[in-house]
């Protein structure tokens, strides 16, 4: 029997008095026990038990533990596993569907695209053993979801050698459809039909879909919200994309064509005046040009707000802009006084590792903004007067909080009708 790192340390440490798997090294003489020859059984029930127990000593072990079992496979192993399976039942589709045979995960497809359905659990396109993959994503999604996925991104890591190159298509909505690189460790968090991406942020869109604006995606990443806000649930809004990296840029641009072409895109960094600047960063959703000067880094054109809002005419439209600028989010905002003038709400980010809210508490103390901010406690936005609640609200170091500035009546009143 092969060794599988990770697992037996998993139980070994549990401080439940009884668990509903056990792994044994040899074949046990207990009626009720079954032999295994494929581990996708013992992730799924694993991963049930975590899920349904909240077994939190072991979170991030559970997700290595599973990477490590699908790792085996890859590699050709039988696993020959005894376990004592708890009934699946009322486990979640995801976990369910996991449980594949070893021959089904040996089968291959040349197709370049997997596409699934988030209103259905649909997927298309995808070998059985890429649609077992997709399970574990899902599943490895679930479970870290409990601590701002914290440990997801090691088990992504850990189920690169299985990965083909393919592209991920998520089916939003009906008229999205937003891709990425299949086993992309940001993205895939998508993949739970249970979570919901910047929860902040989608409910404030579905409250506006009705409202007349432009979208102004700063920092677009691959092109989720621009996907998203011009789509027809979220009320098919003129938005413009805006990104800087080379390489985020040429996803930004495939998802600009699957969804033919209904948002504008342009490869610039924001900044707090016209020039250019070095972009670096070793993570796709954390690129920045906050580092100054770096060698490694890749020259990009920069542009103010202002700049942005003169090229584009937006200066008689009603704007929402998004700033995902990655620390550089006050000197953007410093670049656009003319702008926050207008008819304009700005969704800006406030990191949870910055405890001084330095974003928040220069709008408040330097600005004439009205400041806003989702309390999940509460359900709904409220005013800010001061940085005590963020305080509160703010209590994952790893995940970003967003907050919306505006000097608009006509955007407070949107924010706060939301509250009825």
């Amino acid at each position: 029997m092969p060794e599988v790192p990770g697992l037996w340390q998993v139980f070994k440490g549990a401080r439940a008095p009884s668990l509903p798997l056990s792994v044994v090294p040899r074949r046990p003489t207990e009626a009720g026990r079954r032999r295994l020859s494929t581990s996708p059984d013992v992730a799924a029930s694993l991963i049930n038990y975590l899920i349904n127990r909240r077994f939190q000593t072991t979170r991030v072990n559970a997700i290595v533990s599973v990477a490590h079992l699908l790792v085996s496979l890859q590699a050709g192993s039988s696993i020959e596993t005894f376990v004592h399976l708890p009934s699946m039942k009322n486990a979640s589709e995801p976990l369910q569907q996991m449980a594949l045979t070893f021959s089904e995960i040996k089968s291959r497809d040349s197709r370049e695209s997997i596409m699934f359905d988030r209103s259905t659990g649909a997927i298309e396109g995808a070998t059985a053993r890429e649609k077992m993959l997709v399970r574990a994503f899902q599943a490895g999604a679930r479970v870290s979801s409990a601590w701002t996925h914290r440990g997801f991104g090691v088990g992504c890591k850990m189920l690169r050698p299985m990965l083909t190159k393919k592209v991920m298509q998520v089916r939003l909505n009906d008229d999205a459809i937003f891709s990425y690189p299949f086993g992309d460790e940001y993205w895939s968090t998508i993949l739970d039909r249970a979570y919901c991406y910047e929860k902040d942020i989608d409910v404030f869109f579905r409250n506006i879909a009705d409202c007349d604006y432009t979208f102004v995606d700063c920092g677009a990443n691959f092109g989720y919200w621009s996907t998203l806000v011009s789509s027809r649930p979220y009320g098919n809004h003129p938005s413009i994309a805006i990104e800087p990296s080379s390489n985020n840029f040429a996803v930004l641009k495939n998802n600009a064509n699957i969804n033919g072409n209904r948002f504008t895109l342009l490869k610039t960094a924001i900044g707090e005046a016209s020039g250019t600047a070095r972009l670096s960063g070793c993570k796709h959703e954390s690129m920045s040009i906050a580092c100054g000067v770096n060698d490694d880094g890749e020259e990009v054109a920069l542009i103010s707000l202002d700049d942005l809002m003169d090229r584009m005419n937006l200066a008689q439209c009603r704007c929402v802009v998004k700033l995902d600028v990655e620390g550089v989010e006050i000197e953007a905002l410093k670049g656009g006084l003319r702008l926050l003038r207008t008819d304009c709400v700005v969704i800006c980010e406030d990191h949870g590792n910055d405890r001084h809210h330095a974003v928040s508490r220069y709008v408040l103390e330097e600005t004439p903004l009205n400041l806003f901010c989702y309390d999940p406690a509460l359900g709904h936005y409220v005013r800010l007067l001061d940085l005590s609640p963020l305080d509160r609200i703010k209590k994952a170091v790893n995940r970003g909080y967003n907050v919306l500035a505006t000097a608009s009546s006509f955007w407070e009143g949107r924010i706060l009708a939301l509250n009825r």
